[in-house]
């Protein structure tokens, strides 16, 4: 059996999008995207430009690539300029295979674990969430998803209305779910993370009755007031966000937000100061979750003091 050849390739961010193009017209099996320059990323949110400089990208190929069609695709693409490539050839193995064994079954707080789906459940586990690695975000392994699995299982949540701004792979709000949460509304802008949703809700034996996944144009008909929104995007995201987030709470409702920098933390209190009230925040590494009640309305009748 042949070996799989493996592409290397730096590009700029501006040339991403034709490069990613002509390795799938080449017959790339996977194509991954990393930053080449270990470069802080601050922002990102739907329909931006790619989040670093300089990338890293990755393409397996079945072993019968050449390099003339390499270098022919790769001229078209970025022009005469070029970009710096490395293909090398791979031991024969099973790639999908060894890729998976990557990932193991993780426990967040006393209750939930995460478990991909071809692993055995851990005899611990009370409450199994099972998701896995796809296209969309969240499968617990970043430390904001982490920060929210670890507050959900801290939680009260039964009976309790949970709405999952931003759900990705519908981790948040299927977590949710299992803790006793009901309704669950999960929604996403991107129609590939909806849709990536409803199958997680599927993989862990849950209905549309448990968990509602829909986009922002739906998720109002089934929640106007929430007892908990757990938001975890960004900070830009999250301040343009914060009447509507903060609209959506019910009375005494709770908010969590993640995804924040802690270098950006007080820029987004300050956005929700007026609605919420935070309280102890958790941090990992750089990132922090934020967490609050919602404030409760100042009674505005005068009242005359006793004795005048």
């Amino acid at each position: 059996m042949a070996s799989q050849k493996q592409l290397t390739i730096q590009v700029a961010s501006t040339q991403l999008d034709a490069v990613e193009a002509a390795l799938f017209a080449l017959g790339a099996l996977s194509i991954s995207v990393s930053d080449a320059e270990d470069q802080p990323v601050f922002e990102h949110y739907k329909d931006e430009s790619p989040l670093w400089d300089s990338l890293t990208v990755q393409a397996l190929f079945p072993p019968q690539l050449t390099l003339d069609e390499l270098q022919g695709q790769l001229a078209l693409a970025v022009g005469p300029a070029g970009v710096s490539w490395q293909l090398e050839p791979l031991d024969d193995r099973d790639w999908h295979a060894a890729w998976l064994d990557r990932y193991e079954p993780m426990c967040f707080g006393d209750r939930l674990w995460v478990c991909p789906s071809w692993k055995p459940i851990p005899a611990a586990c009370q409450y199994p969430v099972i998701i896995d690695p796809g296209l969309a975000f969240g499968t617990g392994t970043h430390a904001t998803t982490a920060m929210c699995l670890q507050w959900l299982d801290q939680a009260e949540l039964e009976g309790s209305c949970v709405l999952d701004f931003g759900c990705g792979t519908g981790i948040l709000a299927i977590a949710a779910a299992k803790l006793g949460a009901k309704p669950v509304v999960a929604v996403d802008n991107d129609p590939e993370a909806v849709v990536h949703s409803r199958d997680n809700v599927a993989r862990n034996a849950l209905s549309d009755s448990d968990i509602i996944c829909c986009d922002l144009l739906e998720y109002r008909a089934y929640c106007s007031k929430a007892d908990v929104v757990i938001a975890n995007i960004l900070a830009g995201p999250l301040i343009k966000l914060a009447p509507e987030l903060g609209g959506l709470l019910a009375s005494d409702g709770q908010l969590v937000l993640s995804g924040i920098l802690e270098s950006q933390a007080e820029q987004v209190i300050a956005a929700y100061n007026d609605t919420i009230s935070f309280i102890e925040p958790m941090q990992r590494e750089e990132w922090m979750l934020l967490h609050g009640r919602k404030r409760q309305p100042v009674n505005s009748e005068s009242v005359t003091p006793a004795g005048l």
